[in-house]
């Protein structure tokens, strides 16, 4: 059964879900590199800029939806 958790718990799914937005979202990452939107989702759950739930199921990750302050 799948778990739902927030993704600052499960660091380990971060780049992942990083990937699956910038290649959904290109249009809002055209001018900034995987790697470096990677580094910011990790940042912004740190910090709370970014708030991600995600859903996971025997460690992979299934999805998620991610909320974001400005």
């Amino acid at each position: 059964m799948p778990q739902m958790d927030w993704l600052e718990n499960q660091m380990d799914h971060c780049d992942l879900m990083a990937e699956w937005l910038y290649r959904e979202f290109n249009y809002e990452y055209a001018e900034q590199s995987l790697a470096s939107w990677q580094q910011e989702l990790a940042e912004g759950q740190r910090d709370g800029r970014w708030k991600c739930l995600i859903a996971a199921e025997h460690s992979q990750l299934l999805g998620g939806a991610s909320l974001a302050s400005k």
